[in-house]
């Protein structure tokens, strides 16, 4: 009886560590997601000629990774593996050719800890921001204005744009369940910079 006794509480102990490992790797970096193959319609390659490595911010202090991210079966944009990196949508323009090029950065993780874009409200117009590409190219913008949406709502004109455009996005408002989403915060903040030159 004792020896099935201490075998109960070393399979419940090998259990516990299990689940917190797998709970651990999850808060560093989100759910893994599955990205399916590009949309059926007109897009830039998935792999540009000189395509974004680097974000800086310098009046934030951030100096961060870029990932390439593509879409999720819900027809959604993917967002970064790790809460750390920023994440730029490769079905979408370049940073600093014409039309809207889309970066999305998480606020925090699943622990609480300080994502790459916590501090992305903090902006203001006029303060720059840098991509730097693997090519060696510093494409640099001036942030144009902030604002904040309910996550469902973000209108489609505050992502579209003719110009050289860059877009930032990242969680803001009130942690929730959705649905569709599951546990997601409840509103979007979107930064809009507009390009300033190429170096």
């Amino acid at each position: 009886m004792r020896r099935i006794r201490i075998l109960l509480v070393g399979l419940l102990g090998v259990s516990a560590a299990v689940f917190f490992g797998v709970t651990l790797v999850r808060a560093m970096w989100y759910d893994v997601q599955v990205e399916v193959p590009a949309p059926p319609r007109p897009a830039p390659a998935a792999i540009p000629i000189d395509p974004p490595s680097q974000l800086v911010i310098p009046a934030l202090q951030i100096d961060a990774d870029i990932e390439h991210i593509g879409l999720v079966a819900s027809d959604r944009m993917a967002v970064p593996h790790s809460f750390k990196d920023a994440g730029w949508y490769k079905y979408g323009p370049v940073p600093g050719d014409e039309g809207t090029a889309i970066i999305l950065g998480h606020l925090d993780n699943g622990l609480g800890l300080t994502g790459v874009f916590k501090r992305l409200h903090e902006l203001v117009p006029g303060d720059e921001i840098e991509i730097l590409t693997e090519g060696g190219r510093t494409v640099r913008f001036r942030v144009t204005s902030l604002a904040d949406y309910p996550y469902k709502d973000v209108p489609p004109t505050a992502l579209v744009s003719s110009d050289a455009k860059l877009i930032l996005i990242t969680c803001a408002g009130h942690w929730t369940y959705d649905k569709d989403q599951g546990m997601t915060y409840d509103h979007r903040l979107v930064v809009s910079a507009r390009l300033m030159n190429t170096l």
